[in-house]
């Protein structure tokens, strides 16, 4: 507008406004640690594609492998790549799977883990302790032993 009037306005095909940048990609190399019956800890590595925009956190979310329905375990996006997962039911399989975030939102998620059963560690049980002659017969030797220092963590059967 001028002294003259008001002149014809100017205009634009359609606009989308959004980020400059994109969602993150998925994060990589999910490992699952420290199991017990009622707990693990998840590391994973960041992101190949950060999507342009810095990644500022991750969420966690876990299943029942029989289940379709994943389920988000932090409310606030976590900023470090690990995180302990609690409240496990022991004996059930869970998998678990991580989205980075960044300004533009919620990337696609990792590949899910293997399914992992909530149960606390077994390990082979230690050596018995060395055999002594308890008696001998013409045909037959009787053997003792004392128990392994260590059940591995499993009853001895």
């Amino acid at each position: 507008q001028n002294m003259f009037g008001v002149g014809e306005p100017a205009t634009t095909g359609n606009v989308l406004a959004r980020h400059p940048f994109d969602t993150p990609g998925p994060p990589t190399h999910v490992q699952v640690r420290e199991v017990t019956r009622e707990s693990l800890k998840l590391l994973w590595t960041p992101p190949e594609h950060d999507g342009g925009s810095e990644i500022t956190g991750y969420f966690v979310e876990k299943k029942e492998k029989t289940s379709v329905r994943w389920e988000r375990l932090n409310k606030e996006s976590v900023v470090e790549t690990r995180y302990r997962v609690e409240g496990l039911e022991e004996g059930l399989e869970y998998e678990f799977r991580i989205s980075a975030v960044n300004a533009a939102g919620v990337g696609k998620p990792s590949a899910p883990t293997l399914p992992i059963t909530a149960q606390d560690p077994v390990d082979k049980p230690g050596p018995p302790g060395p055999p002594e002659v308890a008696d001998t017969t013409r045909s037959s030797i009787s053997l003792t032993w004392t128990k392994p220092t260590s059940d591995g963590r499993s009853k001895i059967i």
